[in-house]
């Protein structure tokens, strides 16, 4: 593998790496992907996988509206076990002070699009039983879904037909030395130095560039909100 040669490097096999590998495969790019474990393991399994818009600034509602756009266009494609499910989103106000904010939330959401219904007590209740009694009402974004992160990545890792490379973890062959890191690559030589790094804490791992760069981004948007 020391003598390959491919446009671009991709560190990390999970959502955001998988789809990174997709985009770029269909741009006609050769790719690797690198990856210390399984695919769809690590941050993407402990997500939620709620493809949501959410509004606390300008370029995170075109983001995020952008990549559930993405995922819509997907869907036809998507095998069973990704579950991708248009449930919609309920936004729950538990007092009137928070049906106000459904109400500003609302008008922003009619302003830009994005469909939407305000709910009294008891529609919150047929929607969803289970909630406590008492609650003021709710706002249900119509257009929210949700995926099975690791499967939603093995999809797009598998469709971008890209080469793979498995490169051992610190924590799984050393308990925690660093030497033991990815140190004897290089593992991939990038022809552009284009390297896209998708995995949150594995970064000691040597890819033959020169330094980091730019991939546009295009479908490898598709994003999911995280439940820290």
């Amino acid at each position: 593998m020391s003598s390959s040669v491919f446009d671009v490097a991709i560190v990390g096999a999970g959502i955001v790496g998988a789809a990174c590998a997709d985009e770029c495969v269909r741009e006609g790019m050769s790719v690797v992907v690198i990856e210390g474990d399984i695919v769809g393991g690590g941050a993407t399994a402990a997500g939620m996988g709620h493809i949501v818009v959410m509004d606390d600034s300008e370029a995170q509602f075109a983001l995020t509206s952008y990549s559930q756009s993405l995922w819509r266009e997907l869907e036809p494609e998507l095998p069973s076990d990704v579950e991708y499910d248009a449930c919609g989103t309920i936004w729950v106000a538990a007092d009137e002070e928070e049906v106000a904010e459904v109400h500003r939330k609302k008008r922003l959401y009619d302003r830009i699009s994005v469909r939407t219904e305000v709910l009294g007590p008891q529609d919150l209740t047929d929607a969803e039983p289970h909630l406590r009694p008492g609650l003021a009402g709710g706002l249900l974004v119509l257009d929210d879904s949700t995926v099975y992160p690791p499967c939603a990545a093995t999809f797009s890792r598998t469709a971008s037909s890209a080469a793979s490379v498995a490169v051992p973890s610190a924590s799984a062959n050393s308990r925690g030395d660093p030497s033991s890191r990815v140190r004897t690559a290089p593992v991939a030589r990038a022809r552009s130095a284009a390297l896209r790094h998708a995995a949150p804490t594995f970064t000691d791992v040597a890819a033959g560039t020169s330094r980091p760069s730019s991939v546009r981004a295009s479908r490898s948007s598709r994003s999911m909100s995280e439940d820290r």
